[in-house]
């Protein structure tokens, strides 16, 4: 993937995150299966229960590395009935099908 593919995936993949559902629909499209977040191997329906309901995720910075097929962000996370925002930051890799096979997340303000 070039890097303008990995950086138009990644804006895609955040707009399917704000476009779910609560408690249901799915990011298969995008996640390898197994995905690995923070070392645990986690299904994509597992992985996509990380994500808290009503949330409205906005990238602020974004790094891709198109040699390592690596993404790297920080995101701006609001919470419905949260008045303090939520910061994320979290590193990608993406495997060979291009769909995100292992996330480092660090977030803040939880």
């Amino acid at each position: 993937m070039s890097t303008t593919d990995l950086q138009s995936f990644y804006r895609t993949y955040i707009a399917a995150i704000n476009a779910l559902p609560p408690s249901s629909g799915t990011l298969a499209p995008y996640l390898a299966s197994p995905v690995i977040h923070n070392d645990r191997h986690f299904t994509p329906a597992e992985y996509r229960a990380l994500i808290l309901d009503g949330s409205t995720f906005t990238i602020d910075e974004l790094i891709v590395d198109e040699r390592a097929r690596k993404v790297a962000a920080r995101l701006s996370i609001e919470v419905v009935g949260r008045e303090k925002k939520i910061t994320e930051n979290v590193f990608y890799v993406l495997n060979g099908e291009g769909k995100i096979q292992q996330v480092w997340s660090m977030v803040e303000g939880v």
